[in-house]
């Protein structure tokens, strides 16, 4: 009787299988330092798929999308903070407010496209608002970005890119408690040795 034995295949470098046996095959390569990583299929057109995008990488042809995504627009994450804000924060009637008032303005843009920049020539062209009501709507917009959807989220936040740091909170300042508790820049607090 003779016994059937499953020859492995020998592996390809930048070819993986995940998860092992299931057929589904992987390609991961590096271009200029950057890590790509691509599901394929059947592994005869991983082989392929892989050794099309070395080669394209050496001729320096830009590697197309794998799959276009719909670009997340601001009245979803919008949306996603509100019910946030309703649930946690005593301020919610103000939210609703001021994210009713951004939504003509910003409401079908995708989040790529805003920048910190468009936020205040936004905010420069309310005359009607003073300094504090314009604070209010920073804080607002950040709230949007920092608790809409996780799924939805981009890295940063618009409001505050490139802004100073708060006065007080410059680094590098050296702060030091007072004998009262509050902090000072000049008194070292001066601690006795056991």
């Amino acid at each position: 009787m003779a016994s059937r034995t499953i020859k492995k295949q020998k592996a390809i470098k930048g070819i993986f299988e995940r998860p092992d046996g299931s057929g589904i095959w992987w390609i991961i390569y590096y271009i200029e330092g950057k890590r790509f990583r691509e599901k394929v299929g059947r592994r005869s057109d991983a082989v392929v798929l892989y050794q099309r995008r070395k080669t394209d990488a050496r001729m320096g042809i830009k590697i197309p999308e794998v799959r276009a995504r719909r670009a997340v627009l601001f009245e979803e994450i919008a949306a996603d903070a509100l019910a946030y804000s309703q649930e946690h924060k005593a301020s919610f009637p103000g939210d609703r407010s001021t994210v009713g008032k951004l939504l003509p303005v910003f409401g079908k843009v995708p989040l790529a496209n805003i920048t910190p920049q468009s936020i205040k020539a936004y905010l420069d062209t309310r005359d009607d608002l003073t300094e504090t009501t314009i604070n209010r709507y920073r804080g607002t917009i950040s709230m949007i970005f920092s608790r809409g959807h996780p799924q939805r989220q981009r890295h940063g936040q618009p409001c505050t890119a490139g802004a100073p740091p708060p006065r007080g909170q410059q680094p590098g300042a050296l702060r030091y408690l007072r004998r009262r508790g509050s902090y000072s820049r000049n008194h070292p607090r001066t601690v006795p040795n056991p």
